[in-house]
């Protein structure tokens, strides 16, 4: 059944929310990139496709689907393809704090600090590898939207990989998308049938689960910092690091809070500004008085509409301002939860490994040589 996306556009205009860009297969919307102009939110509408959606305007671009290949090998998993050349500059002297009470299987436990009840031909070797890890970061981030409609997507670039409805994680590629080279976007995802029913509630949701997200994956920076602080001899520069990190997101979360309550400031006055305007349109002197009650009403409105365009203006900075400040506060949230988590098995494995060569040290012992 084909529907309308100019009644959808209006739906939405209606709420303070514009398409940025559409995402479209074979012509039909799969995603909507929606900003919301009162609070500076961004999320990702997603269109099933039993709506047949089309759109034949606005910032279109083609997406197709990536065969996202997974490796159960530990050593491919985590790491990248090194060269001769590579491995031999890495081969040399190595001090390891041999530790035995290290968990034998610390992917499936790290993974359970998730658990709050994802064939690339053609791609070059880093992204390939970057897709990979947004693929098990978000097979671990599921885990907290398992039981709430909402999902969550994060864009790389000209990449989109995103958790659909029965929890599985599909990637796209896009096409002639402008590259966004700083880090990964976060996005909370919102069907269309969620959408109509959620809709006087959405904002508020979608603020509600970032917070909870942030929440989760800080206490697992924790988690993974407490890990590694057992595993690193220099672990005194690795909890400065992890200090900074915290005061860093403490800032995020405190200028964040602050450009919001002046953001909702603004708002209550324009919506003050339009009422003075309202009442002074409806407004109505006649004879010689009115000649001059029309002049002073419209000088009146002329100050108005002054304020009200410096006030959008206004605005129009502020949300900019967040817009930068929440991209960068998921940057930096998303790059260390994916540095922690990814160190804490790699480095686990190390260890189990030279555990493996103790152990056939010790064997070897006791076997004599004639």
């Amino acid at each position: 059944m084909q529907h309308s996306f100019s009644k959808l556009e209006a739906l939405l205009s209606s709420k303070g929310f514009f398409p940025k860009s559409i995402f479209t297969i074979d012509g039909y919307c799969v995603y909507i990139e929606i900003f919301n102009v009162y609070n500076a939110e961004t999320f990702l509408l997603y269109i099933p496709s039993k709506f047949n959606i089309k759109s034949e305007r606005g910032n279109i671009y083609k997406i197709n689907y990536i065969d996202i290949e997974q490796d159960d090998n530990i050593v491919t998993k985590y790491t990248d393809e090194k060269s001769n050349e590579e491995i031999k500059e890495n081969y040399g002297e190595i001090v390891i704090d041999n530790n035995n009470n290290i968990t034998d299987n610390i992917e499936e436990t790290l993974n359970e600090n998730y658990n709050k009840d994802i064939q690339l031909k053609n791609i070059n070797k880093d992204d390939k590898s970057i897709l990979k890890d947004i693929f098990r970061q978000l097979s671990r981030i599921k885990q907290l939207t398992h039981n709430i409609k909402y999902k969550i997507s994060i864009l790389y670039k000209n990449y989109l990989c995103s958790i659909k409805r029965d929890e599985t994680i599909e990637c796209y590629y896009i096409s002639h998308y402008p590259l966004n080279k700083n880090g990964r976007k976060l996005y909370i995802t919102v069907d269309l049938k969620t959408f109509y029913e959620k809709i006087d509630t959405l904002l508020e949701d979608i603020k509600v689960l970032k917070n909870g997200m942030y929440k989760i994956l800080n206490q697992n920076q924790v988690k993974h910092t407490k890990l590694l602080h057992d595993m690193l001899q220099n672990k005194d520069k690795l909890i400065q690091y992890s200090g900074m990190i915290s005061k860093k997101k403490e800032y995020y979360e405190t200028y964040i809070k602050e450009l919001e309550s002046m953001l909702n400031k603004l708002n209550e006055n324009e919506l003050q500004l339009n009422k003075e305007r309202t009442s002074l349109n409806n407004k109505n002197d006649y004879g010689v008085k009115g000649i001059h009650s029309d002049i002073e009403k419209s000088h009146s409105l002329y100050k108005l509409d002054e304020k009200l365009e410096k006030l959008i203006e206004l605005r129009h900075e502020l949300t900019e301002d967040i817009i930068k400040t929440r991209y960068d506060q998921e940057v930096l949230v998303l790059e260390i939860d994916k540095i922690l988590y990814d160190n804490s098995v790699m480095l686990n494995e190390i260890i189990k490994n030279f555990n493996s060569i103790t152990s056939i040290i010790e064997k070897n012992k006791k076997i004599k040589i004639k």
